[in-house]
C-alpha cells in the first residue's frame, strides 16, 4: 500500500428480517470481496461487535505498519 492511500476494509452487507413467532428478526450477512469469505449474524447486535472488533484489529494494524 502506497503511503499516500488511505487504508480501509470493505464488505458487502446484506441484511433481511424474519418473522421468529410474532417477533420480526433482523439477520445480517458480510462478505469480503477481495477473498469472499463470508460472516453470518443472527441479530444486528452480533454484527456491531464484529465491526467493532474489526475496526480494532485493524488500527492496530495499522499503528505496528507506522512504528
Amino acid at each position: 500500500m502506497a503511503n499516500d492511500q488511505q487504508p480501509y476494509v470493505s464488505y458487502l452487507l446484506r441484511i433481511w428480517s424474519i418473522k421468529n413467532g410474532t417477533e420480526e428478526v433482523w439477520r445480517a450477512s458480510l462478505e469480503n470481496p477481495y477473498n469472499g469469505k463470508r460472516h453470518g449474524f443472527a441479530s444486528l447486535q452480533e454484527l456491531c461487535v464484529f465491526l467493532e472488533t474489526e475496526a480494532e484489529k485493524f488500527s492496530e494494524n495499522l499503528r505496528k505498519r507506522e512504528t
